[in-house]
């Protein structure tokens, strides 16, 4: 695993280094239909409802940074960590995890290039669970 590059804003000592490892997918859908037992129509509910969830928390998250608000930032970022987690979507995993570190300590100033990063591993893991997956049907029919 390696640290990520995160964007320009952050000092670096104050943060906790986001671990992305080049090798992890943004999504591994062997993974996660194992977790399912091999049902893909499970997996396939289980993967739409995150996509529904995860702009309202993010949005949640951001309203929080914007007001100083760390305990819900933190309790936001635990439960989409969770989820990713679950998921197996372990780039989001990771840096939700930094998230939820800096909400806990109530480093809020230290948020936007990982708000930067969140976005821009929530647009790889779209695009791979899009074009790399075997997905049945479009994710917002199931």
């Amino acid at each position: 695993m390696v640290a990520s590059s995160v964007p320009s804003g952050s000092t670096g000592d104050e943060s906790l280094p986001v671990l992305l490892d080049s090798a992890d997918l943004p999504f591994d859908w062997d993974r996660f239909l194992a977790r399912c037992l091999g049902n893909q129509a499970f997996a396939e509910r289980i993967l739409a409802k995150f996509f529904r969830l995860f702009s309202d928390d993010f949005a949640e998250i951001e309203q929080a940074q914007r007001t100083g608000d760390g305990e819900s930032l933190a309790r936001v970022a635990h439960r989409l960590k969770g989820s990713a987690a679950n998921i197996s979507a372990v780039r989001l995993r990771n840096v939700l995890a930094t998230i939820e570190h800096h909400g806990r300590q109530h480093q809020l100033e230290a948020l936007p290039p990982y708000l930067e990063l969140l976005r821009s591993e929530w647009a790889l893991f779209v695009e791979h669970v899009h074009r790399k997956n075997r997905l049945s049907r479009p994710l917002n029919e199931c």
